[in-house]
């Protein structure tokens, strides 16, 4: 038996019993809405009667848990395999323990408030700390996502309910860099031609340390002084894996100096033997990729024993950044070399060399009159 109900202006629901749940004993119900008219309303709803072997998803009476599973199995298409596993680590761990036995008709903007405070509170795995705003931040995005499909296209509930409750905020992180000084510290202390190469390399482009691991030679052009960025390295499941660039802007060509080209050619010189155009271009000694991990481990030594203990490999990226910008390269510019989506990200994240700019200008502009 089917029922259509008018929700307004060419929006319907349909409802049909689907029989009664052995475990519980419950009457079960498939649920779905229609943005369309009643005709149309009622030819799915017959199809939806005709064809009761198709895997229909109950509406509002499903449990989150079922829901979150069967969405980001839908969903892993659109994704890297590393969000994949992100996600997958926030539903499992978080979001189903604490919210999973929902009917997604029953969660209020209430539970999501109280999850949100029970994770500040006490949510790290293992431990009787709080998570982070940013890592709470984060589930709550995920979480929207989610419930906003189960709005549109699947029609499951009205409305969203993670719209009314904010996330926690977040301050701006601190875009830490290295002076000159530092930098050339860093170098000098090199003595291995492989870290000496990455740290350059790091250092002139500006580059993550996902793309850097991701280069293989052929998105090196030495000649024109051109290196291609096309895809990052990560490692999924314990194994290395290249993956695709997240958006549109990241793929780029990063124009080099020629200090660098010489660094890396003689790098090359040095690794013919792995240096045809499939081949990774930073290796271990056995000739397998370089794994991220590997630099961020690599380069935390070298800043505690040089006395930067507060620095990461993140920050050769910033310092890219920072010192184009102090050097009143214009933003845009800043904007490409780093892949940034917009400009004004890169203007958000280095807004204090735009005041300082600002101060050079209402010197400048001082000086004038």
């Amino acid at each position: 038996m089917g029922h259509i109900q008018k929700l307004g202006k060419k929006r319907y629901r349909i409802r049909i019993e689907s029989g009664i749940d052995p475990a519980s004993g419950k009457r079960q119900r498939i649920t779905k809405i229609v943005n369309g008219t009643k005709e149309q309303a009622k030819i799915i709803m017959q199809d939806m009667i005709s064809k009761p072997s198709l895997d229909y998803i109950k509406g509002e009476n499903t449990k989150l848990k079922d829901y979150l599973n069967d969405w980001i199995k839908n969903y892993s298409s659109n994704i890297s395999k590393v969000t994949q596993r992100d996600y997958r680590s926030i539903i499992d761990n978080h979001l189903i323990p604490s919210l999973g036995e929902l009917p997604l008709g029953k969660i209020k903007p209430a539970h999501i408030i109280q999850y949100q405070r029970k994770k500040l509170e006490s949510g790290r795995l293992g431990s009787s700390r709080g998570l982070s705003n940013r890592t709470v931040q984060s589930h709550h995005r995920l979480l929207s996502l989610a419930l906003n499909q189960a709005v549109t296209p699947y029609g499951l509930i009205d409305k969203n309910p993670c719209i009314p409750v904010k996330a926690p905020s977040v301050g701006k992180s601190k875009a830490n860099h290295f002076n000159r000084k530092e930098a050339k510290l860093i170098l000098d202390s090199l003595d291995d031609i492989l870290l000496y190469t990455i740290f350059y390399l790091a250092l002139y482009t500006g580059m993550r340390r996902s793309e850097i691991t991701g280069l293989k030679w052929k998105d090196i052009n030495l000649s024109n002084a051109l290196i291609e960025i096309r895809r990052t390295a990560n490692v999924f499941n314990g194994e290395f894996v290249y993956s695709k660039l997240k958006n549109e802007s990241s793929r780029r060509q990063v124009a080099i100096s020629d200090s660098l080209v010489q660094v890396l050619q003689e790098y090359k010189n040095e690794r013919a033997l792995f240096s045809n155009k499939e081949q990774a271009v930073f290796i271990t000694p056995d000739g397998h990729p370089l794994r991220p991990d590997y630099l961020t481990k690599k380069f935390k030594k070298i800043c505690k024993k040089l006395e930067f203990p507060e620095k990461r490999f993140h920050d050769i990226r910033h310092t890219h950044a920072t010192w184009l910008l102090e050097e009143g390269v214009n933003p845009k510019i800043v904007q490409k070399r780093l892949g940034h989506a917009r400009v004004e990200t890169t203007l958000n994240i280095y807004s204090h060399i735009s005041l300082n700019e600002q101060r050079k200008a209402a010197n400048l502009f001082e000086k004038t009159l």
